[in-house]
């Protein structure tokens, strides 16, 4: 025998024990995925990770190889967590996944409980830099488990509140992303309800013309609506959504679970949002709502129905020049209202609600406020025509003396109507 197959060999032997020894840590891996998927816990666990590797180089005492062991020890990390990934994915089964398709692009929005525990099944982040940007009405345990799962992630937090949506925190983002370095190739995630995703979604759109943004909505308003379809915008001078942009997320996570945190009147406002969608465009949703016992045994049935017809709508009309129009049901006089509040006095979706009762026949009129009377929320606002007027000429759907307003004849069926102002009358 040669010498070099003598040490060939050697190194033989020590591959089978590692194989062996491989075999014996996946297995424990195996063990730990399902003690994660039992108590909710994520698979990446940063803090972890770290003081792992720190330990494991200490028993590493060639320090001209201490570098490449930190690369096996990351890559045999990294294909654990790959294992107790499919593990929990496989044992989970119960995720649904509905794809927006557009012209020029395409984006998942997966549906599932306890889905914020294991993000990276879902989305992968590896080797970017991740800014998660949140509000201070999160709950932490939110954010800290989503930034536990995430390598190189950092958090933005702003005050809660459509006041917030403005110019001056727009801008501190910025700088905050031009602080920590971040380029094209890394990514934004929202993780909040609509204020949230209209900012953050309108930051990924702008810097460097356009980073990698995901969407985490945590209100009801936001995981029905404005999770999905690619608007963003800030406010400016009191008028909503004055300063915006179309841009798609990469992929959007709806996990009803995180509802639990809500109060019932931040869920009861996000419920008119689904409630308009079937208003306009599905009358067994709408009937779900009207009848339901329990909303919140029904809140994933309610959504998945409300998203279908988002989805439909906004894979025909992308960019809002026809048929999308009838999403905006309600919020002419509800952004007037919201305007006119200073966006303190009244929940997005109870503006939205109110605002539904001015366009729509007497019958559609009668259901929507029982509707909303049920689930306690307003059905009547202190604003005269003429304020009311005055915020509708801001409007976005405005062209020159005519604006567009989607009128509800009967449940489950609209027609967008384009009427000059001196003809809204009648109808405030």
């Amino acid at each position: 025998m040669s010498k070099l197959d003598a040490i060939r060999t050697k190194i033989n032997e020590i591959d089978r024990q590692m194989a062996t020894l491989f075999e014996e840590r996946m297995e424990i891996s195996r063990e730990i995925a399902e003690y994660k998927k039992e108590q909710g816990l994520p698979v990446y666990d940063a803090n972890r990770e770290q003081a792992l590797i720190k330990q494991n180089l200490t028993y590493v005492k060639n320090k001209d190889i201490q570098d490449a062991y930190i690369s096996f020890l990351r890559h045999t990390m990294d294909v654990s967590k790959q294992y107790q990934k499919r593990i929990i994915t496989h044992q989970q089964q119960t995720s649904k996944v509905l794809t927006i398709t557009m012209k020029d692009t395409s984006y998942d929005i997966v549906i599932q409980n306890g889905g914020l525990q294991h993000i990276e099944s879902y989305f992968s982040f590896t080797h970017q830099n991740v800014l998660i940007i949140t509000d201070s009405g999160v709950p932490k345990t939110y954010v800290e488990c989503l930034q536990q799962q995430i390598a190189h992630a950092v958090v933005y937090t702003f005050e809660q509140g459509e006041a917030s949506k403005n110019f001056e925190n727009y801008e501190k983002i910025i700088a905050f992303l031009i602080e920590h370095s971040f380029s094209r190739s890394d990514c934004i995630i929202a993780l909040g309800g609509g204020v949230v995703g209209d900012i953050a979604g309108f930051v990924a759109a702008t810097y460097m013309r356009g980073i990698a943004f995901y969407n985490i909505p945590t209100t009801l308003l936001s995981q029905v609506d404005a999770s999905i379809g690619g608007k963003t915008a800030i406010d400016k001078a009191g008028v909503k959504n004055i300063v915006g942009a179309f841009y798609p997320p990469i992929g959007v996570l709806i996990d009803s679970m995180v509802l639990k945190t809500l109060d019932k009147r931040q869920l009861y406002a996000g419920l008119v949002e689904a409630l308009k969608m079937g208003a306009t465009s599905d009358a067994s949703l709408f009937e779900q709502i009207e009848k339901s016992q329990d909303v919140f045994s029904d809140i994933e049935s309610i959504i998945i129905r409300a998203l279908l017809v988002k989805k439909s709508i906004v894979e025909q009309d992308p960019k809002e020049e026809h048929l999308r129009k009838i999403l905006n049901f309600g919020h002419t006089v509800g952004h007037a209202i919201e305007s006119k509040g200073g966006f303190q006095r009244y929940l997005h979706g109870e503006c939205v609600g109110m605002g539904m009762l001015y366009f729509c026949s007497e019958e559609v009129k009668q259901r929507i406020q029982a509707v909303l009377e049920k689930y306690h929320l307003p059905t009547r606002c202190e604003l005269l025509k003429e304020e009311l007027l005055s915020y509708m000429m801001l409007d976005k759907k405005r062209t020159g003396d005519t604006i567009s307003v989607i009128y509800v004849e009967s449940i489950g069926k609209c027609k967008i109507l384009s009427l000059p102002f001196e003809a809204l009358d009648p109808y405030l």
